[in-house]
Parts: structure tokens; C-alpha cells; sequence
């Protein structure tokens, strides 16, 4: 998998990804770090303010599902 933050796209097999932006910025976190594990808290602050306040506390654990499929 390729994550170019600069170009917002995600490249998987040589063949793009289309993810919504909170997928996305899910991902660029995930992929900045290998290996970390990061709380739900950090998750969403990375995230930003007025967007992190707008999701549920439960939505990384949903999203979280969809990158395991």
C-alpha cells in the first residue's frame, strides 16, 4: 500500500483506493507510525477540533473494522 498524503490518494496493487476523508486521515495517522497502536483519543485529535467533536466516540472503532477487511 502507498499513502501520498500530498495527493490525497491511497494506492493499493498499483490500483487507487477511494476512501472518504475520515478514512483517509485514519489511514495517513496509521501509516506515519507502523507498528504504534493509538487510542481512540488520539485518533480523533489527530482528526482536528470541530471535526473530532462532530464524530462519535465509537466511529474510529468503526472505521477501524473497515480497514481490516
Amino acid at each position: 500500500m502507498v499513502v501520498l498524503p500530498e495527493g490525497y490518494e491511497v494506492r493499493l496493487r498499483g490500483n487507487s483506493v477511494d476512501l472518504i476523508s475520515k478514512e483517509f486521515e485514519i489511514l495517513v495517522l496509521l501509516a506515519s507510525a507502523p507498528g504504534m497502536v493509538f487510542t481512540r483519543e488520539q485518533i480523533l485529535q489527530h482528526m482536528g477540533g470541530r471535526a473530532a467533536k462532530r464524530i462519535c466516540a465509537a466511529s474510529p472503532c468503526a472505521y477501524g473494522k473497515f480497514g481490516r477487511r
